[in-house]
């Protein structure tokens, strides 16, 4: 897992990762650039993110302007560029049980909830 989260931070560093340049920052511009789902107000696709959108916020699941993406057995992990983190949840999970398919929504909602009320009592 720590590869997988040296990655992740490699992106939120925009290619560079403990002094090394891996990706040129035109790449990471390109990763989170518009590809797909244009118009949709839960994000779009970017190449292998999904960058969320402003329904996020409104629906208690995270904030606008993530960086998205999972795998195998219910890994999931987002980069917030806006607070400069990255998360990663990993599970082995090969087919979620019913109702556990919104579980990552509901953790990361849990945990921007509680960035948005320290950040409003700070305003």
């Amino acid at each position: 897992s720590k590869g997988y989260a040296d990655f992740l931070r490699m992106l939120l560093a925009r290619g560079t990762l403990a002094g090394h340049r891996f990706l040129d920052v035109e790449t990471i511009k390109n990763i989170v650039a518009p590809h797909t789902e244009l118009d949709s107000e839960y994000g779009h696709g970017g190449l292998g993110l999904w960058i969320s959108g402003d329904a996020m916020r409104a629906n208690n699941q995270g904030d606008e302007g993530l960086w998205m993406g999972g795998g195998y057995e219910g890994t999931h992990f987002w980069v917030d560029p806006k607070r400069q983190f990255v998360a990663l949840i990993m599970t082995q999970i090969f087919a979620a049980p019913e109702g556990g398919q919104g579980l990552h929504n509901e953790f990361r909602g849990a945990l921007y909830q509680q960035f948005w009320a320290s950040e409003d009592s700070e305003t």
